[in-house]
């Protein structure tokens, strides 16, 4: 029986996800594999930083991950950014935050950047508002070393045949690493599902290949 780790919920089968992948969303918060990857790499890995320090910022929050970190952090450590999205606590461009420096303990950016086209100019403004014992959580779908990249395809339906999704502009490789060390990050990369068996990955419903890149100062 899969469990989401996020509501709680047991559910016999989750219902079927995105791009055809079969039962990978929870039916109850709508959670997928990498969101539930985040939250048990805070909770069991990067737990004793994350939720016990200083304001964590959530940059284009996920739904079913907002109603759990703001229980846990409560709403004056617990800060939501994006620039379109209701119900965050800043209206924010991921390039140019209008957010003082050294201001955040943890900053989560999950699947975002490979919708920005300037994504070094939002790598420095992380960097930025990241305070100097903080770390950056950072996570792209991910494909060979190198990453894919020609942003003369600007219209929907060629970045769905380049990159698979209608709004990416890129399909990032390992090599992410080397544009997050460019703006001044140390670089760590962390796998969940290397961490952990089989069983683990089957119970929660996890991806087989999951990285996260733990950004420090």
């Amino acid at each position: 029986m899969a469990i989401c780790p996020i509501c709680k919920t047991q559910n016999k089968d989750f219902v079927n996800g995105p791009a055809g992948r079969v039962a990978v969303s929870c039916s109850v918060c709508g959670s997928l594999e990498r969101h539930r990857e985040l939250f048990l790499l805070i909770q069991e890995v990067l737990g004793p930083h994350t939720l016990n320090k200083g304001k964590l910022l959530h940059l284009a929050p996920e739904a079913c991950l907002k109603p759990v970190l703001t229980n846990l952090l409560g709403t004056s450590k617990y800060i939501t950014a994006d620039l379109h999205m209701k119900g965050v606590t800043l209206k924010a461009d991921v390039t140019n935050m209008q957010i003082s420096d050294n201001t955040f303990s943890t900053v989560i950016c999950n699947h975002m950047l490979e919708h920005i086209p300037d994504d070094i100019k939002a790598m420095k403004e992380i960097y930025r508002v990241l305070a100097s014992d903080g770390i950056a959580i950072i996570s792209v779908p991910m494909g060979d070393d190198v990453t894919d990249e020609d942003l003369s395809i600007n219209t929907p339906a060629g970045r769905l045949e380049k990159y698979g999704q209608h709004d990416h502009v890129r399909l990032y490789g390992f090599d992410i690493q080397n544009r997050l060390r460019s703006v001044g990050f140390n670089v760590s990369h962390i796998s969940l599902s290397s961490l952990r068996d089989r069983g683990y990955r089957e119970r929660y419903r996890l991806s087989k290949s999951d990285h996260f890149f733990i950004c420090r100062k």
